[in-house]
């Protein structure tokens, strides 16, 4: 699985559940050589559990918001439909927008990406 690198000081490291990261950035980096690693992440996703949430929502999110590169983060509940977005403003600060509703339309806004909420769980929930 790939990992996020979060620089040689900390020698932090990070499995993210799914992450973008800048191509041209990434090549330039000073981490791992190795294609398992990636770095100057966009957007992460983290799928929560019962078991990680309190970490995803605490722990982690505030190592990833000292990552300069970051943009977007979610939080995608696993239980029901909900997730919980962050973007990133102009001053630096995190605007937080939850998406319920199977048929609001979610968004990443650094990619110019839309598409319904239903589709992150159309096989998910169906079962």
């Amino acid at each position: 699985m790939p990992r996020l690198y979060l620089g040689h000081k900390s020698q932090c490291r990070k499995s993210p559940g799914v992450f973008l990261s800048g191509r041209a950035r990434h090549l330039q980096h000073q981490g791992p050589a190795s294609p398992l690693f990636k770095q100057h992440p966009v957007f992460i996703a983290e799928v929560l559990s019962p078991s990680t949430e309190a970490f995803d929502r605490g722990q982690k999110f505030s190592v990833y918001r000292q990552l300069e590169s970051l943009q977007t983060y979610w939080l995608i509940d696993s239980q029901k439909m909900s997730v919980d977005c962050f973007n990133r403003k102009d001053n630096n600060e995190r605007l937080l927008h939850g998406y319920e509703n199977a048929d609001e339309m979610i968004r990443i806004p650094s990619l110019d990406v839309t598409w319904p909420l239903q589709m992150l769980y159309e096989e998910a929930l169906s079962t």
